[in-house]
């Protein structure tokens, strides 16, 4: 853990690398590697968060509470972390800890009753037009 710790100092050499191979560790590889996104964000590793997320055991719990850390930061990984969590179930006595409602908001509840999390709903006003159109005589000259 502290060479993890201490790879999370050069992050943006590692990070990339550890994303890539991730899927193939071993589950000892990959608990590992999770805690060094647990230290270093990477956004572009979310994901393979995600995916992992599906494994069952400690593999999937910890890629929740990565997700989950990074969700405080970004709405992508809140996404992510909301579509993980309603992918598979999970224990009532991890979510707990996991604390989702300071995280998650409203879409807790929603998640909590089985719906899928709300997203904004678009515009359906018609877009303004940056500069009036001039209208070209038709006329001859």
């Amino acid at each position: 853990f502290r060479e993890l710790h201490e790879l999370a100092g050069i992050g943006l050499t590692v990070a990339p690398i550890l994303t890539r191979l991730l899927p193939t560790y071993s589950a000892d590889g990959k608990e590992n590697a999770l805690w060094f996104f647990y230290w270093f964000e990477y956004h572009p590793a979310i994901p393979i968060l995600m995916e992992l997320s599906s494994e069952t055991g400690v593999v999937g719990e910890y890629s929740a509470v990565v997700l989950r850390g990074m969700a405080t930061r970004s709405d992508a990984a809140k996404r992510a972390l909301a579509a993980a969590l309603t992918a598979r179930p999970w224990p009532d006595a991890f979510l707990k800890e996991l604390n989702l409602q300071s995280v998650l908001g409203d879409d807790f509840k929603a998640l909590t009753l089985g719906k899928t999390p709300s997203r904004p709903a678009k515009s359906t006003a018609p877009a303004q037009r940056s500069k009036p159109r001039r209208e070209r005589s038709r006329s001859g000259k």
